[in-house]
């Protein structure tokens, strides 16, 4: 428990000197952290817009075997 204690203690004071000096090793954490995030995003963008593309290729088959079912009338 003192152990899990020290440790957290540590942490903090780790995260008060990062927060303090704003080091390169903080700023390099960040901006990793910050291009995951934009990473998941375009991802998350491009996936939805494949499945919009993909349901709207769906509809235009369905609508094209119905015209044919029709005779192109």
């Amino acid at each position: 428990m003192a152990l899990r204690a020290a440790r957290h203690a540590d942490v903090a004071r780790a995260r008060a000197a990062a927060r303090r000096d704003r080091g390169w090793l903080a700023r390099a954490a960040a901006a990793v952290g910050s291009r995951g995030d934009h990473e998941r995003l375009l991802r998350d963008r491009e996936s939805r817009r494949r499945r919009a593309d993909s349901a709207q290729r769906v509809r235009a088959e369905r609508r094209f075997r119905q015209l044919a079912r029709e005779g192109f009338r």
